[in-house]
């Protein structure tokens, strides 16, 4: 039973304007209202992968066939809530799908503009093998997919190595991955040293409204108690 007697288009149209924060904790009312939550964060991945592609189901299930993951800024406005209009959708796949991916991006219509294979030695980028840009016009212009080739079998090794904390995020095709959830939901983060962050990169997050309110100076962000948002993404029935 839904709370309070609203009726559901009304809960619904509620729901559509509350944060992922206030999203989260309504979850734990009730079951009705966490089969709604879910609905509407499955909303809000498909609004922000629509950018990119036609149909974001398909573009989900294609996700979940080369055990990709799309992490980035785009998590980053999804799970803080933050209003930025995305530039490219970054998309990690393990080295034994890289290909795979690539295939069905072609098919889909885009072109590899820009490819970078990627040296040991820098430790934010160790995790990878290659990076692939790709958009639908020759010049570069228009929606891109930046491809990111790991290293491992898993796509997500490389987000373990991010610059700051607010962008150890991933939009499965099965769910939405936040490590730092109550900080990134505030809009801060833990910056990583080690890893030598680039000044215009964290200047680009402050600009958007994040900030730094720790330093891990001995290497790795310690991840410690874990927090990890599963299944939103979901088919339940209401």
């Amino acid at each position: 039973m839904f709370p309070w007697n609203i009726p559901v288009d009304v809960l619904i149209a509620i729901l559509g304007n509350l944060t992922f924060r206030d999203l989260m904790s309504l979850r734990l009312m009730n079951k009705e209202l966490d089969a709604l939550v879910g609905y509407e964060v499955k909303g809000r991945v498909h609004s922000i992968v629509w950018r990119f592609c036609t149909d974001p189901s398909l573009f989900l299930q294609r996700m979940e066939e080369t055990k990709a993951v799309i992490s980035g800024s785009c998590t980053a406005i999804l799970i803080a809530s933050a209003r930025f209009e995305p530039g490219d959708l970054d998309v990690y796949v393990p080295w034994d799908h890289g290909s795979e991916l690539l295939d069905i991006l072609k098919n889909d219509g885009y072109r590899i503009v820009y490819t970078r294979q990627i040296q040991l030695g820098l430790y934010r980028q160790e995790a990878l093998i290659a990076t692939y840009w790709l958009t639908r016009y020759a010049d570069g212009t228009g929606p891109v997919f930046n491809v990111l080739v790991t290293r491992t079998s898993s796509a997500l090794h490389p987000i373990l190595r991010f610059d700051f904390s607010f962008v150890m995020n991933a939009i499965t095709s099965r769910g939405v991955i936040s490590l730092y959830p109550v900080l990134t939901m505030r809009m801060e983060g833990i910056l990583n040293d080690k890893s030598r962050p680039d000044s215009k990169h964290l200047a680009k997050y402050v600009k958007r409204g994040f900030r730094i309110v720790s330093v891990s100076s001995g290497g790795e962000i310690p991840i410690g108690s874990v927090n990890v948002i599963f299944g939103i993404l979901k088919e339940e029935k209401i």
